[in-house]
C-alpha cells in the first residue's frame, strides 16, 4: 500500500492524503477494521460486522453512533437474527434451529459408529473423525459436504449475505472459516475473495477503483471531504483521474458539467445513428433524405435543389 498527495483540485486548493492498495491490503482492511470494531460490538461473527460495516459504509464513527440505536431494525434490514436476543453460540452444545428441522435421520447423523467414526448428518455417509468440520455451535458435518454447500453459496449470492451453518441454526459462518473450508479450491477462494473486495470497494465512500484499462488498484482517500473532485495518479497504469466521478481528470470542469456534455454527446451520437440507418446524403446536395413511403424514385425536397435519384442506387 503506497501512500501519496493530491497535487490539485478542480475548486480548492485543498490537497487530499490517498493510498493506492493491491486487493490483499483490502483483504487486510477488511480484517483489521472488523475485528476493531467488533471490540466495540462483541458480536459473535464478524461475517455481521462485516456486513453491518457495508450497510454504514465503513463509517466507524457512524456505526457506533447508530448501532445501538435500533439493532433489532438493523438486523431484520440484514436478514439475520439478532444475535443478542439469541442463545448462546459459543457454548451450547446444540444451538436452537433458525428454520424448522423434522427429520428424524438427523438423530442417526448425532451418533457415532462402533469403529469410531461419525455418520455426517447431511448426506448420512460414514467417515473418519479429520473429515469433519465443526463451527462453535458444534454442528459438525463432512468438509465434501461443507465445501457443496459454501459453493452454492458462494456462486448464488457472493458474500452480500450471511451464510449459516448448514444444520440450518442461527450461526452464522464467519469469512475466515469459509476460506478455511474451501482452501482445497483454489478457484473459488479467489472468487470468493474478490467478492469480499468488490462489495468493500463499492459500498466504501473513501474508495473506487481505478479506470484504468485491466488496472486492479484501489485507491482509497484517508478522509471523506465534501469536495472529492480530486486528481488521482495510478502507479500501476499511469492513469490520471477525478476520484469524485472516476473519469479521465478533467480540470478546470466540474463533475456535474462534464456530466451533461457527455450526456449531450450521448443523445447526439444516438441521432447520428439514427440519421446512418434510416437517411442517404442526396448525390447532388449532400442533404440528409429520409425515405418515408413510395417508390425508390426520389427527388430531393432542398430549395434549389431538386436533384432525382434512384434510393436502391445509393
Amino acid at each position: 500500500m503506497r501512500q501519496k498527495i493530491s497535487p490539485t483540485s478542480i475548486t480548492t486548493n485543498e490537497q487530499i492524503t490517498y493510498y493506492l492498495m493491491t486487493e490483499d491490503d483490502v483483504l487486510n482492511e477488511i480484517t483489521k477494521t472488523t475485528r476493531e470494531v467488533n471490540e466495540v460490538l462483541n458480536l459473535p461473527s464478524t461475517t455481521l460486522v462485516r456486513l453491518i460495516l457495508n450497510y454504514f459504509h465503513w463509517d466507524k464513527d457512524t456505526l457506533t453512533e447508530r448501532f445501538y440505536e435500533d439493532s433489532d431494525k438493523l438486523f431484520q434490514t440484514l436478514n439475520v437474527a439478532n444475535p443478542y436476543l439469541s442463545p448462546s453460540l459459543q457454548w451450547n452444545p446444540l444451538s436452537p434451529a433458525y428454520f424448522p428441522v423434522s427429520d428424524p435421520m438427523l438423530a442417526i447423523a448425532e451418533q457415532t459408529t462402533d469403529n469410531g467414526n461419525i455418520v455426517c448428518r447431511t448426506c448420512y455417509a460414514e467417515k473418519s473423525s479429520n473429515e469433519f468440520y465443526a463451527l462453535p455451535c458444534r454442528h459438525q458435518h463432512c468438509l465434501t459436504c461443507w465445501r457443496s454447500y459454501l459453493e452454492s453459496n458462494i456462486i448464488n449470492d457472493g458474500c452480500l449475505k450471511p451464510i449459516y451453518c448448514l444444520s440450518r441454526c442461527i450461526q452464522v459462518i464467519d469469512d475466515e472459516q469459509i476460506l478455511r473450508i474451501i482452501s482445497n479450491n483454489i478457484n473459488l477462494c479467489q472468487r470468493y475473495k474478490r467478492v469480499l473486495v468488490e462489495a468493500f470497494v463499492e459500498t466504501n465512500r473513501l474508495t473506487h477503483w481505478c479506470p484504468g484499462n485491466g488496472c486492479t488498484t484501489i485507491v482509497k482517500i484517508k478522509h471523506y471531504t465534501t469536495n472529492l473532485a480530486k486528481l488521482i495518479e495510478c502507479d500501476i497504469c499511469n492513469t490520471k483521474f477525478c476520484f469524485q466521478c472516476s473519469e479521465q481528470w478533467h480540470e478546470p470542469v466540474q463533475c456535474s458539467l462534464l456530466k451533461k456534455w457527455e450526456q449531450k454527446n450521448k443523445d447526439e451520437s444516438m441521432t447520428g445513428k439514427w440519421i446512418i440507418a434510416n437517411t442517404k446524403e442526396c448525390p447532388k446536395c449532400h442533404s440528409f433524405i429520409e425515405k418515408n413511403g413510395g417508390c425508390n424514385h426520389m427527388t430531393c425536397r432542398k430549395p434549389g435543389c431538386g436533384h432525382e435519384f434512384c434510393w436502391l442506387c445509393f
